[in-house]
């Protein structure tokens, strides 16, 4: 089953007016990191998703997630 990786790093960033830069200094990563989750080039490891879930508060199925392409 094909499944397509969703990144909405970039979405709850933005809500809260936070730069790359900040937000990566904040995790311990690098802004090309962050960029590149935000774009989909990569996927978080499961260390970095549950920082950027921590960080924002929410769950990290909310931040990442795959879709069914056949749906």
């Amino acid at each position: 089953m094909p499944l397509r990786y969703i990144s909405r790093l970039n979405f709850y960033r933005s809500s809260d007016r936070i730069s790359q830069l900040a937000l990566s200094k904040a995790l311990g990563v690098s802004r090309q990191t962050l960029s590149a989750l935000e774009s989909g080039k990569t996927q978080p490891t499961l260390l970095i998703a549950h920082k950027i879930a921590a960080y924002f508060a929410i769950p990290i199925e909310d931040i990442f997630s795959f879709k069914d392409l056949k749906s």
